[in-house]
């Protein structure tokens, strides 16, 4: 299941790159990305991500990608009260898609959505994962958000976090 979710992103990544890059301006996006979980199963998370974004509209870009994220257990969880298997570290590999609306001057709105393949604990499970954001993107590439995350069967996986990422246009020749 797992590869063939892999797979197929990366077929989608493919063929989006040679289907945008003939009708719209088209960029690869790629970030890092840290925040603090809400509740007290997890501490902190980690991430990367790799994607690519099109613009649809003088507004409106679809963006889909991959990416890592970690979450950190606490010490001290309190076994009872959560549970096995929370409390132990939740390494995730997050499909997402989007949509990223430009509010003016660099500021933007967005929205993603997708799977998060929860690896390699099977004690966890895959999850539904949605992330609004609020952010600036500079006119060099430079990309700073804010969002916020949540994995919908992974209790206490709520976080806030910031990500700072950069974009590579795709130029037509």
């Amino acid at each position: 299941m797992k590869k063939a979710v892999v797979i197929l992103a990366i077929i989608m990544t493919v063929t989006g790159s040679r289907i945008y890059a003939q009708q719209t301006p088209f960029k690869w996006t790629f970030g890092i990305s840290g925040g603090i979980a809400k509740r007290q199963t997890f501490n902190e998370v980690l991430g990367a991500d790799f994607g690519f974004e099109a613009r649809i509209s003088k507004v409106f870009s679809a963006s889909a990608g991959v990416g890592f994220e970690h979450l950190f257990e606490h010490d001290f969880v309190n076994r009872e009260k959560y549970g096995y298997p929370y409390g132990q570290p939740y390494n995730t590999y997050p499909i997402l898609v989007g949509l990223k609306a430009d509010i003016g001057s660099g500021f933007y709105v967005a929205a993603k959505a997708g799977i998060a393949i929860g690896a390699p604990n099977k004690s966890y499970e895959n999850s539904f994962i949605w992330t609004p954001s609020v952010g600036f993107a500079l006119k060099n590439g430079l990309d700073f958000s804010v969002r916020y995350e949540d994995y919908t069967k992974i209790r206490g996986s709520q976080n806030f976090g910031l990500r700072i990422g950069y974009s590579i246009p795709f130029k037509k020749k």
